[in-house]
């Protein structure tokens, strides 16, 4: 006799078989769903007809409260009569807020509301420096 008692035993150790093939069922998963998930942010950027003026529609608000719409004053009491004019004659309803460093939150808000409503601006971008 041998006297070997682990003949017939197996090696110590992990088996790692399944381990490997958990992980490339998950690799195969993250690869298909990735082209699938959205990669950024639409974006509207201001078009300009030819070399002539830009023809988009920008509202600046400024932190002491004025607010100008194309860079012509208008009192906050006016903005959706002057809006729903400007709007009324043209196809794109696009408007462009730019809103100055310090202007309150709950001003934004408010003078979205004014800009949504019916007639007035379909869609909104918003001007970044």
């Amino acid at each position: 006799m041998n006297g070997n008692a682990t003949k017939g035993a197996r090696p110590a150790g992990i088996n790692i078989a399944p381990l490997v093939d958990i992980l490339l069922v998950l690799l195969i998963i993250f690869m298909v769903i990735t082209p699938v998930l959205q990669t950024g942010f639409q974006a509207l950027v201001p078009k300009k007809d030819g070399d002539g003026p830009s023809t988009a529609i920008v509202l600046q608000l400024f932190k002491d409260g004025r607010m100008a719409l194309n860079r012509q004053e208008v009192p906050e009491g006016d903005l959706g009569a002057r809006l729903t004019s400007i709007y009324a004659a043209r196809g794109d309803k696009t408007l462009f807020l730019d809103a100055e460093d310090g202007v309150k939150y709950e001003a934004v808000v408010r003078t979205l509301d004014v800009c949504r409503a019916p007639g007035r601006a379909e869609a909104i971008g918003f001007v970044v420096n």
